[in-house]
C-alpha cells in the first residue's frame, strides 16, 4: 500500500500556493500601499545549504527544528509518518543519524529562500499556539486540584466497552469500579458543538453500559452564551445516561460553583453506601 510523501503534497500544491502568494501580495500592495516601506532584510538561502551542514546545525541548536518544520508546512506527525521518528519538536535530543535523516527530509520540503524574520514569526506563532493549548489543558487540572482541596481524590482513568477504550478525565474512586465520572470538554467554537456533543453522549452511553450504577457528568467550557441552552438541550435529550451537565469558565466563581456541584454528586454517592 502506497502513501504520498509530504514533499509530494507540497509539489502538487506549488502552483496554487504561488498563485495565492502573488494574489495576496497584490491585495496588500493595492489596499495598504500607503503604509508599505522598504528596508534591507536578511534571507537564508536553503538551496545552497548541504544536508551535512543542516544536520550539524540541528544537533548544535535543536530549537531551530520547530521553525524549520513550520516553514516546511508540516508538524511532528509528518516526521513520525515519513521518518518514523517520535520527537519533542521544541526540545529534541537528536542523534547524528536522526539529524542527518531530518536534514535530508527538510531540505526537500523547505522553500529555496526564506527571510530570517519569517522563520522567527513562524516559531512565535507555533509557540504561542502551543502555550495556549497547554493553558486550556490546565483547565481540567484546576478541577482536580480544587476537588483535592476538599479531600476528594479524582484521577484520569480509562475503561473498555465493546472492545473500545475510553478515557474519563476525572474519575472517582481511583481504583475499582468507577462510580462518578466527569467528562471535561472544552468547545472552542460554535461549529464544534454538535461533534463534541456527540462525543460526550457516546462516552456516556458506553460508560453506563460498563458501569450501570455509575454517575456521569458532562463538565463543559463553552464561551458562547447565546446558544449554550442548545448545547445543554442536545446533551440532555441525546441520552438519559448523562446525569448532569455543568458549564464553567475560567473565573473563580464558576469554577467554585462547578466544584460544589460535583461535590454534591459525590456526597449523594457516599450517603447511598451501605452502612
Amino acid at each position: 500500500m502506497d502513501y504520498r510523501k509530504h514533499e509530494e503534497y507540497l509539489k502538487a500544491l506549488a502552483v496554487e500556493r504561488q498563485r495565492r502568494a502573488e494574489n495576496l501580495q497584490g491585495l496588500v500592495r493595492d489596499r495598504l500601499n500607503t503604509y508599505i516601506t522598504k528596508r534591507e532584510v536578511e534571507e537564508v538561502d536553503f538551496s545552497v545549504v548541504t544536508e551535512k551542514t543542516l544536520a550539524e546545525v540541528l544537533r548544535a541548536q535543536p530549537e531551530l527544528l520547530k521553525p524549520l518544520i513550520a516553514a516546511s508546512n508540516m508538524g511532528k506527525r509528518a516526521i513520525r509518518k515519513e521518518l518514523e521518528l517520535e520527537l519533542d519538536t521544541y526540545r529534541p535530543k537528536l542523534s547524528h543519524e536522526q539529524s542527518m535523516r531530518l536534514a535530508a527530509f527538510l531540505l526537500g520540503c523547505l522553500p529555496k529562500k526564506m527571510l530570517v524574520e519569517t522563520l522567527v514569526a513562524l516559531d512565535a506563532y507555533q509557540w504561542v499556539d502551543s502555550e495556549i493549548r497547554k493553558a486550556k489543558g490546565r483547565w481540567e487540572k484546576t478541577f482536580e486540584k480544587e476537588l483535592a482541596k476538599l479531600k476528594l481524590e479524582f484521577k484520569k482513568r480509562k475503561f473498555k466497552t465493546d472492545g473500545e477504550e475510553f478515557e474519563i478525565d476525572l474519575a472517582f474512586p481511583k481504583r475499582g469500579d468507577i462510580r462518578l465520572a466527569v467528562d471535561v470538554k472544552s468547545i472552542g467554537h460554535p461549529s464544534d458543538k454538535h461533534k463534541r456533543g456527540d462525543e460526550i453522549v457516546n462516552k456516556a452511553v458506553k460508560f453506563k453500559k460498563q458501569y450501570p450504577k455509575g454517575v456521569f457528568i458532562a463538565l463543559v467550557q463553552y464561551p458562547f452564551p447565546l446558544d449554550r441552552d442548545e448545547v445543554e438541550r442536545r446533551l440532555r435529550t441525546g441520552t438519559t445516561d448523562i446525569d448532569d451537565v455543568i458549564f464553567a469558565g475560567d473565573d473563580e466563581d464558576s469554577i467554585a460553583t462547578a466544584v460544589a456541584q460535583i461535590q454534591e454528586h459525590h456526597r449523594k454517592l457516599v450517603d447511598e453506601e451501605p452502612k
